[in-house]
């Protein structure tokens, strides 16, 4: 009879294990979202070392808002030349799909943006804080 655990506290060890599961996960979301978001000192598209964040160069005659590699950087600044009706011809690989690629990677870094602005994921943050601190 000693060796009987009562339901409830099964029950409750159970809730505790699913909680601790839940929170985890929570913040792995936002570990992952704020590491994706954060200037690491590695390019925001292709992910390799950089050198230090610059935001607009004589080369480019345009304002660069991401933390480009030299390559993504000029690669950028060839996209919005291109999409303005400019570009160098002899760049044969900067096609209609190159194009679609570089507007769904700004769009993505515009939704991410947004959604770490939103009051949810604003409230996940607190949360994990919270859990932290405690």
């Amino acid at each position: 009879m000693a060796d009987i655990i009562p339901l409830g506290t099964k029950l409750d060890e159970a809730q505790l294990r699913r909680a601790a599961r839940r929170t985890k996960q929570k913040v792995r979301m936002t570990e992952s979202v704020l590491r994706q978001t954060h200037d690491t000192g590695t390019c925001e598209k292709c992910g390799i070392l950089r050198e230090p964040r610059v935001t607009n160069t004589a080369e480019h005659k345009i304002s660069i808002p991401y933390g480009f590699c030299a390559v993504c950087a000029g690669e950028y600044a060839d996209f919005i030349d291109r999409i303005q009706g400019g570009g160098n011809p002899e760049r044969y690989w900067q096609n209609a799909t190159w194009r679609e690629s570089w507007k769904r990677w700004i769009d993505y870094q515009g939704s991410m943006h947004s959604f770490k602005a939103s009051k949810e994921f604003r409230r996940l943050v607190q949360e994990i804080s919270t859990y932290s601190r405690g």
